[in-house]
Order: structure tokens, then C-alpha cells, then sequence
């Protein structure tokens, strides 16, 4: 696939299913994802990857962090079921230095900008998926388990798989106002 065409068309895909990249395709995502601009080549990310028994093992996460979160019955069941809504997550971390003139938030963008250089790879080899963040981004004890530190944070879940939907291939037209003015 030509890289604009990739770019001009990307959409997000949330159903998904078997298979989810392995292999050379998975070690293409990740080293695209470590491709991520990085200010200070402080490389200030981290992956999870969530597969196979680790989705039951981060919907038991989730449902006790809606519990602690106070939510309803119908909003702790949607946490847990959240995990299986593909077959593979890729948990995304801004792994923040504190001891660099680079500051805090262009560590998390740099960390944001490699889940968007991910979900490209995945699309580029076949695949598809949808960034989601929400409640579980914030959530202590998901944070815990994946080993932040008190300055990290989770940028996002890049649930990834085969879509189940063909994307829209809807292409924007050319005049982007109000997205973009000139000065």
C-alpha cells in the first residue's frame, strides 16, 4: 500500500478478530512504533503487549479498578468484556524522564505518536485496530501493574486484529477549514 494513500485513508476499525499480527508482522509494529519522533532520543515508551491469557488476566484488572472506580454492574461488566474485543491489546506508555530538559508533555506525545505509527504497520501489513483510552488509562491499579512510575502514563490500548468491517474509504476534501488557518 502506497504510504499516502495510508495515510489519506486510515480509519479505525472496532471489530475485530483472529488472527492478530504475530511474527515479522508484530516486530514490524513495535519497530515503527519505536520509529516515533523523540525529542532527546529519550525513547519515552514502553509496550504491553495483551494477548491469549493476559485478556483474561487485564479483564480481571479491569473489573476490580470499575469496582474501586465505583461504577455500576452494566459499567463493570463492560470493563471486564473490554479485553475481548480483539485479539490483541498493545498497552502504550509514556515512560517519562524526569532528569531532562525535554519536558513532560512532549514525552507523551512522542509516546502518542508512536501508537499512531503502529496502527499505520498493522494497517500496512493487513490488519487494523482503534486506539481507546478511557477510565483504564488513569486508573491506579492499571498503572500499577503495568510498572508506571509516579511521572508515566498509559497513552493508550491499541486493541489490534483482522476487521471484521470493511473501513469507510471515505477521503476528506481538499479544503480542511476550519482544521487549518494560515498566518
Amino acid at each position: 500500500m502506497d504510504a499516502l494513500e495510508l495515510l489519506l485513508n486510515r480509519r479505525s476499525a472496532s471489530r475485530l478478530a483472529e488472527p492478530a499480527p504475530a511474527g515479522e508482522a508484530l516486530d514490524n509494529i513495535i519497530r515503527a512504533g519505536m520509529r516515533a519522533p523523540d525529542h532527546g532520543a529519550l525513547q519515552p515508551w514502553r509496550f504491553v503487549i495483551i494477548e491469549g491469557e493476559g485478556r483474561t488476566r487485564f479483564s480481571e484488572l479491569l473489573h476490580q479498578s470499575a469496582l474501586a472506580a465505583g461504577l455500576d454492574e452494566k459499567g463493570m461488566e463492560k470493563a471486564g468484556q473490554s479485553p475481548f474485543r480483539a485479539p490483541m491489546i498493545i498497552a502504550v506508555l509514556a515512560w517519562c524522564d524526569t532528569q531532562t530538559k525535554v519536558p513532560h508533555w512532549e514525552q507523551v506525545v512522542s509516546a502518542g505518536c508512536a501508537v499512531q505509527a503502529m496502527q499505520m504497520a498493522a494497517l500496512a501489513q493487513g490488519f487494523n485496530g482503534i486506539w481507546r483510552t478511557g477510565l483504564w488509562a488513569t486508573a491506579p491499579a492499571v498503572k500499577q501493574a503495568f510498572g508506571c512510575r509516579e511521572q508515566d502514563e498509559i497513552v493508550g490500548f491499541l486493541y489490534l486484529g483482522t476487521p471484521q468491517l470493511k473501513a469507510s474509504t471515505t477521503i476528506l476534501p481538499p479544503e480542511t477549514e476550519p482544521f487549518v488557518r494560515h498566518f
